[in-house]
């Protein structure tokens, strides 16, 4: 059976838009950094910014709209960052918190555009040059195989899918983000794999 693991997922569908990690104590550091400077502050977006570009992009229909909410993020980050409290977790969560408001505000402002349900899946793996022409052709159907899956999902653990595939989240960043518990977004994320794995025995 080809592997399917989350890690193989990420490696086949965001070949080239794998994020570095931080530790809780980088992290952390981080945030005094932002607080203390706008070099700092600069340190905390370039981190942050594509990994709430990746999740807004997923809900909505086109690259401008995805830039101006992401964006407007990033202003309430930095107005908002002097009075955030270090509290052992990663900020993470805050951030993101900031991201489902401006998503929400967003789609107020535009009750007739729907959210993307994941639509421009296959964009995320255009480049196509450094790969060969099987795994390329296994990158294809597997970002099928995801748009269908995925669209069949409810919101919440659409949100959930999205977060660990597109930004790239760890489960306990998840659970920052969303308030679920982490037995909720492993079950979530188990069940979405499960599901795929079932549709894709053309690999084994």
């Amino acid at each position: 059976m080809y592997d399917l693991s989350f890690r193989a997922i990420n490696t086949i569908i965001l070949p080239v838009s794998s994020f570095p990690r931080m530790d809780l104590q980088d992290q952390q550091q981080l945030v005094i950094e932002a607080q203390q400077s706008p070099e700092g502050f600069g340190r905390l977006y370039d981190y942050y910014f594509p990994k709430v570009y990746a999740f807004v992009a997923c809900k909505v229909r086109n690259s401008d709209d995805a830039e101006d909410i992401a964006s407007e993020v990033f202003m309430v980050v930095l107005q908002k960052i002097h009075a955030y409290e270090w509290r052992g977790i990663p900020i993470t969560g805050w951030i993101f918190g900031i991201a489902c408001n401006e998503l929400k505000t967003h789609f107020e402002r535009n009750v007739r555009v729907d959210p993307v349900q994941t639509d421009e899946l296959e964009q995320l793996a255009d480049d196509e040059d450094q790969t060969s022409p099987h795994k390329s052709a296994v990158r294809s159907e597997l970002a099928r195989e995801m748009r269908k899956v995925m669209k069949s999902l409810p919101e919440k653990e659409l949100t959930v899918v999205q977060l660990k595939f597109f930004s790239q989240l760890t489960n306990l960043e998840i659970v920052e983000v969303t308030g679920l518990s982490a037995t909720n977004v492993a079950t979530i994320l188990f069940r979405t794999l499960r599901k795929m794995k079932r549709g894709l025995t053309f690999f084994a």
